[in-house]
């Protein structure tokens, strides 16, 4: 699939969206499902691409095949709380590799279609590699990537006491801001 937003309008983009969610919506087989599915997940981790703090309006236009309980709300909150935080340990892995690396000027950061950090994210998000990821996601990434950069060499992100460093290991240790 290639859905190719960033040269539409705002409305156009909202009325985009709205039909992809609207197929997706129709290749489920149950109209009212009670819990939430593989292809749930797969939605919710391509609607990431678009958005890291849904609505519980966007959830539900966008899981319109699902009955809405505490405890299926609760989930997709989860899921994009895990979503978030993969993504800002990448962010830190990644940032934390390159002031290893000795580069001295976080503006010359980038990420692009063909970068690490950008594979290990689609990769997560979308495995199937079956949907083209907007622009907007790899400028958001972009921009994270560098406050990242600029935080860890001003001594603002430091290893939680007791965890490892998340640089040279499988095991990211936890991050916290030291304001």
């Amino acid at each position: 699939m290639h859905f190719p937003l960033q040269s539409l309008g705002r409305e156009a983009k909202r009325a985009r969206v709205e039909n992809i969610i609207k197929s997706m919506n129709n290749s489920e087989e149950n109209p009212q499902e009670e819990g939430l599915t593989t292809n749930h997940l797969k939605k919710a981790k391509l609607m990431f691409f678009y958005t890291r703090y849904p609505s519980s309006h966007v959830l539900k236009m966008c899981f319109s095949d699902v009955q809405f309980t505490r405890c299926i709300t609760s989930q997709l909150i989860k899921w994009f709380s895990n979503f978030r935080e993969f993504f800002y340990i990448q962010m830190e892995k990644f940032a934390r590799h390159v002031v290893l690396q000795g580069v001295t000027d976080g503006d010359a950061l980038t990420v692009g279609r063909e970068s690490e950090l950008f594979r290990v994210l689609n990769l997560h998000y979308n495995k199937t590699t079956d949907f083209q990821v907007p622009e907007r996601f790899l400028e958001v990434a972009e921009i994270t990537l560098r406050e990242f950069y600029v935080a860890i060499c001003l001594g603002k992100i430091k290893t939680h006491p007791g965890k490892k460093p998340s640089t040279g290991s499988s095991e990211d240790g936890a991050a916290y801001v030291d304001n």
